[in-house]
């Protein structure tokens, strides 16, 4: 107002309704000879309330109570300083009492929005892997945009992320950065304040309303900002931190359930293999004192077929248990070279044909021409298809056949050659089907026949073909008869394909 205009007019066009009780108080304090100061709103010219503090003293003449002298200080410029000074720290306390990113992200966009009067808030972080900036927290007007993802430096969040200043705008409708206005509504001012924290921009956070921010406001965002960016850094590395912390102690618990199994297989395997070792050995000791039995001279020759065999039943053990130890320790397996694997199935046949004939077992080979050399190691290989062979040997009725065969095939979305080893025998009984491959594991088949064996051989099978990553599959029909199948690549994946 100016001087002339409120000389002379009565207090109430200056002052709002809700204040006049405060006045009126005054004046009775001013009535009775106080002096004191108190806090009043005032109104502008342009209707504008100013908070203001009052000091009053009473005015007398001659005794008599003649008005009040009254000095108006502006606290405008307190009032905004105490506001920031506010919201500092109630941003700060929820911050400190957020568990987590996911709990802090929201309790912070709520503050600013309260505290500036925005319609729209968002928080946008850069994404580390992929440079890309992700709307990880949005409310009211711009709830929808969580979640949503840019290229690195596009949009308003993008470019404040790239260059680490704040980005003001008073008509972002048409703001080219803004590339989607409908999102805005009817907001036309937007303020977005980088969040940097130990000289890395960490996002960006955006808030928007349709009136313009002024230079407190926009230092406020920046204060706020700068506490956003360290706890949203600490809360980061401390969910890193918590992650590590439970893949390390998962991956802790695994191998201690691995050398607890590892701890298993052991015991069991020493168990079994004096148990194996046991038998024999009580064998030979029980005919060696029968041998020294003068009253049984005339079984000698009996005895001595007996501990024949057990030695030879130690003998094939012993081996076993090498060749088990030697692909545990995976020796032999890096010796591999190019081989036709019909000309190895040929030559396993040779050594095979004049035990199938004393058996009067028809033992046939159908080769496949069409069948590509692969890399193997000739020696292992060889000792699998002598041992699946003389299984179905072994446990082939007279007047059976044994069949081998190869082709390639695609299995596992990859070109492989199958080796199928093939007999009429007895059915293996479903229930040892997935024990087969067991060490020491001896089926129902194997016990009735009164085969030898040591329960190693489809074991060693299966180490051999899994370290030249390939597999064994088995089927057995009462129809279709029983199938070994040994499926291998036409080459390792840590071959090229043009030498292998």
């Amino acid at each position: 107002y100016k001087r002339e205009e409120i000389e002379g007019q009565h207090w109430t066009i200056t002052i709002p309704e809700d204040q006049y009780p405060v006045v009126e108080a005054a004046d009775k304090r001013r009535t009775a000879g106080g002096s004191d100061r108190y806090e009043l709103e005032i109104l502008h010219r342009d209707g504008q309330r100013i908070p203001v503090q009052v000091s009053g003293s009473p005015l007398f003449e001659n005794g008599d109570f003649m008005g009040t002298m009254a000095v108006f200080m502006d606290l405008t410029a307190r009032r905004k300083q105490e506001k920031e000074q506010d919201a500092i720290v109630a941003v700060s306390r929820a911050l400190r009492n957020a568990a987590d990113r996911e709990q802090m992200l929201p309790i912070l966009l709520d503050q600013m929005e309260n505290l500036l009067d925005a319609n729209g808030a968002a928080i946008a972080l850069r994404e580390p892997e992929s440079g890309e900036t992700v709307i990880a927290s949005a409310c009211s007007a711009w709830a929808e945009w969580k979640g949503e993802r840019l290229p690195a430096g596009v949009g308003v969040s993008g470019k404040v992320i790239e260059s680490g200043e704040i980005y003001t705008s008073e008509d972002i409708l048409n703001d080219p950065l803004f590339p989607r206005p409908e999102l805005l509504g009817e907001m036309c001012s937007l303020i977005c304040v980088p969040l940097i924290a130990h000289e890395e921009t960490l996002g960006a956070m955006l808030l928007g309303r349709k009136h313009p921010f002024d230079e407190s406001e926009i230092r406020i965002m920046t204060a706020i900002a700068d506490m956003a960016a360290n706890a949203i850094r600490r809360a980061t590395l401390m969910e890193t931190l918590e992650v590590r912390v439970r893949e390390r102690t998962q991956e802790l618990e695994d191998a201690n359930e691995q050398l607890k199994e590892l701890d298993r297989l052991k015991s069991s395997f020493v168990s079994n293999v004096s148990h194996e070792l046991r038998t024999p050995i009580t064998n030979v000791m029980l005919y060696l004192s029968l041998l020294q039995n003068p009253l049984k001279a005339n079984k000698r020759d009996v005895y001595m077929g007996v501990l024949q065999n057990e030695a030879n039943r130690l003998s094939r053990l012993i081996e076993d248990l090498l060749t088990l130890s030697r692909l545990d320790g995976d020796v032999e397996s890096e010796r591999k070279e190019l081989h036709v694997m019909d000309a190895l199935i040929a030559e396993v046949i040779d050594s095979q044909q004049a035990r199938a004939e004393a058996k009067n077992i028809l033992l046939r080979h159908e080769l496949n021409p069409e069948v590509p050399a692969i890399m193997v190691n000739r020696e292992q290989m060889i000792q699998v298809i002598t041992n699946l062979m003389g299984n179905a040997l072994s446990y082939t009725h007279p007047g059976g056949h044994v069949l081998l065969s190869s082709e390639s095939v695609n299995s596992r979305e990859e070109p492989h050659i199958a080796i199928k080893v093939y007999n009429n025998g007895p059915v293996i009984p479903s229930e040892d089907r997935a024990h087969l491959f067991e060490r020491f594991f001896r089926g129902k088949t194997g016990r009735d026949s009164g085969e030898p064996g040591t329960g190693l051989g489809l074991a060693i099978c299966k180490e051999i073909v899994e370290q030249h990553s390939g597999w064994l599959e088995v089927e057995s029909d009462p129809e279709l008869g029983t199938s070994f199948v040994i499926f291998l690549p036409f080459y390792e994946k840590n071959i090229n394909p043009a030498v292998g």
